[in-house]
């Protein structure tokens, strides 16, 4: 059965002068696309019971609860005494079963305008960027390692997240991408002539290789189907829309004209 979806808004509180007040929040809702400008607490969080979430903070690092850890939404304890809000939320990760707080934070958006916030430091991590997957452990990913691969490695920690060749499913792949630092290359080299003289060593490519460039991925190709599809609906409804009050104005002038024509009797 699906599960209906649950938003958890963060409590707020604005530190400032009476006069900035309006103006803080302005600026706090034009900030709240963006949770770098939030000290990373999102203001509503949507999530559902069963929904993937990831850590985006320390939570108890002898526990192995650090930011990028992942887990599955079991249960949510409300709080009545605080307008029904969410008090605690039970997260699966792997190997343990955790009651995760709000944390509180503070952050600046305009001078002498501070924001407290207490919110849950997750979102949803059905898709998560490179940089956010290091440390994981997997049993399989869909991967993008394409024409968006921007650094030296990042390939890589990609590929290595995934425990077994058949759980890598690549999306794109364009192997000029695929580079190693060249300090990394001369320590491996290093090491090799020290300890483990059976094998080469690695050599650095200076050859230049040509770019191959993203394939279209299938899913947008339904996502644009669909939304043309929906367009094409909203135009239909709009046209018979237009075409109603059409049909309702000639009436009223049909139904005025033929009142005008008959005259009093007296």
């Amino acid at each position: 059965m699906e599960q209906p979806e649950i938003k958890l808004n963060s409590i707020d509180e604005i530190d400032c002068p009476r006069y900035l007040n309006k103006r803080a929040k302005e600026v706090l809702k034009k900030n709240e696309g963006d949770s770098s400008l939030t000290a990373g607490l999102e203001n509503v969080i949507t999530i559902k019971l069963g929904a993937r979430v990831i850590l985006h903070r320390n939570i108890d690092v002898s526990k192995g609860l650090v930011n990028g850890s992942i887990g599955v939404i079991e249960k949510i304890n409300w709080d009545v005494d605080r307008n029904s809000s969410a008090r605690k939320i039970v997260i699966k990760f792997n190997n343990l079963t955790y009651e995760l707080e709000r944390v509180k934070t503070k952050f600046q958006i305009l001078n002498d305008v501070y924001v407290h916030r207490e919110q849950f430091p997750i979102c949803l991590a059905y898709v998560i960027t490179i940089h956010k997957s290091q440390g994981l452990s997997l049993d399989s990913a869909l991967l993008d390692i394409g024409t968006s691969i921007f650094s030296r490695g990042q390939a890589y920690v990609a590929l290595s997240r995934v425990k077994t060749l058949d759980g890598v499913h690549l999306i794109n792949l364009d192997p000029s991408q695929m580079k190693a630092q060249d300090s990394s290359i001369l320590e491996y080299n290093r090491l090799r002539s020290l300890y483990r003289l059976d094998f080469a060593n690695i050599s650095i490519n200076r050859k230049r290789i040509k770019n191959v460039a993203n394939n279209e991925w299938a899913m947008r190709t339904i996502i644009s189907n669909i939304q043309e599809n929906v367009d094409n609906s909203i135009k239909k409804t709009m046209q018979r829309k237009r075409k109603k009050k059409t049909l309702n104005l000639n009436a009223c002038l049909v139904f005025f004209t033929k009142s005008n024509d008959i005259s009093p009797k007296i």
